[in-house]
Order: C-alpha cells, then sequence, then structure tokens
C-alpha cells in the first residue's frame, strides 16, 4: 500500500513534465509574425539603401555645380572676386557639414533612421538653396 501513492505522484509527474515538452516548436502565427517582422526590416533596409544611393548622385551632381561656379567666378576682380571668394567658401563649409550629417545618416540604425533622415534632409535643403542663392549672386556681379 506504500508503494501505491509513489506510483500515483511519479504518473502525475510524469504527465506534467511530458506535457512541458508539447510545444517544442513556435505556433504557426508566431512564425508568421517573424516573417511579417523580417519583411517589414527588409523593406526598410531596402528604402534606406535606394535613398542613400539617390543621395550619393544628387551629391555629386551638386559638388559638380559648385566646381562649374567657382571655375567661372575664378575670372572675377576686385571687390567682386573678394564677394565670389566668401560665397564660395561659406557653400563649401557648408557642404562639408552635409557631407558629416551625410555620414551620420548612413551609419544610423534603423531605429534612429528617421529622425536622422530628417535633420539630414533639412541640412541638404538649406544647402541647396545656399547654392542656388550663390549662383544668382554669382551671376549678377
Amino acid at each position: 500500500m506504500k508503494t501505491k501513492p509513489y506510483f500515483i505522484i511519479i504518473v502525475i509527474a510524469a504527465g506534467i513534465v511530458s506535457g512541458c515538452n508539447r510545444n517544442d516548436q513556435p505556433p504557426a502565427a508566431d512564425q508568421n509574425l517573424k516573417q511579417q517582422v523580417n519583411a517589414t526590416e527588409d523593406a526598410s533596409a531596402k528604402a534606406k539603401d535606394e535613398f542613400l544611393a539617390s543621395m550619393d548622385k544628387d551629391m555629386v551632381a551638386l559638388d559638380a555645380k559648385i566646381d562649374k561656379l567657382a571655375n567661372k567666378s575664378a575670372n572675377a576682380t576686385g571687390d567682386a572676386k573678394v564677394r565670389a571668394d566668401q560665397a564660395l567658401a561659406d557653400l563649401q563649409s557648408q557642404r562639408d557639414a552635409v557631407r558629416k550629417q551625410y555620414d551620420k545618416l548612413k551609419l544610423s540604425g534603423q531605429d534612429a533612421w528617421d529622425t536622422t533622415k530628417a535633420g539630414f534632409q533639412s541640412a541638404w535643403d538649406g544647402l541647396v538653396k545656399a547654392y542656388d542663392d550663390t549662383a544668382a549672386k554669382l551671376s549678377s556681379n
């Protein structure tokens, strides 16, 4: 009779242990959620890569425009030369600042991407406007 309670305890313990091991694999819903998260991360990474590639091209194009503007103003003399040199120096300084922000943007993770991108976009827009203003000033001289 003493062995009967021990036998019952062993059977119950075996049932509990085997019941705990039934869910070795996640349910299909968990797998679907993981797939959706991965797809979203992939899409975000692709959008980031596309944006960076586009900005690389835009920055090269703007650099070429700045160089062309510098070449045009190289023949200026007197006060026009001083103003042109100062305007181009200011523009180049702003361009260097934008390049630093762009480098930060390239290194930013997905969690900081939107904020870093917004800051860069604002700086980029400012640089494009500064170029337009400088080009207008130098062409009026």
